[in-house]
């Protein structure tokens, strides 16, 4: 059975590629603690966020996996109905912590330099 050497999914024989990670899959994995394996993070509302996030992270050297729970060339239907979250963001348990603090100073510059819902975009006034 072929696994993904970055998530560690699973997949059925003849399938080349992670869905996931878009990784070459691996006949069996090397031997190693359960450190390696990822785990959520934060739900993702949408793929651009998720984008967003991934590189946030990624660029402080966190490996990090958007895991996307709607359905291919279904647009927004998603396959689990109990989430309402569009996916989820993952990273290494060993990062984990890291990857909390990362994330968390990335959303509040985020929101801290977001324009005020009531500021007007365009100050002119029309002419008369």
């Amino acid at each position: 059975m072929p696994y993904c050497p970055e998530c560690h999914a699973s997949y059925e024989e003849g399938v080349i590629l992670c869905r996931t990670c878009r990784a070459a899959l691996v006949e069996s994995l090397p031997p190693g603690d359960a450190e390696d394996l990822f785990v959520d993070l934060r739900d993702v509302p949408d793929a651009v966020s998720g984008a967003m996030w991934q590189g946030a992270l990624e660029s402080q050297g966190i490996h990090a996996i958007v895991h996307s729970n709607a359905l291919p060339a279904y647009g927004d239907v998603l396959r689990d109905w109990s989430t309402k979250a569009w996916g989820t963001l993952r990273v290494p348990r060993a990062e984990f912590a890291e990857a909390s603090t990362v994330l968390e100073d990335f959303l509040a510059t985020a929101a801290a330099k977001a324009p005020a819902e009531d500021e007007s975009q365009d100050d002119e006034t029309p002419p008369a």
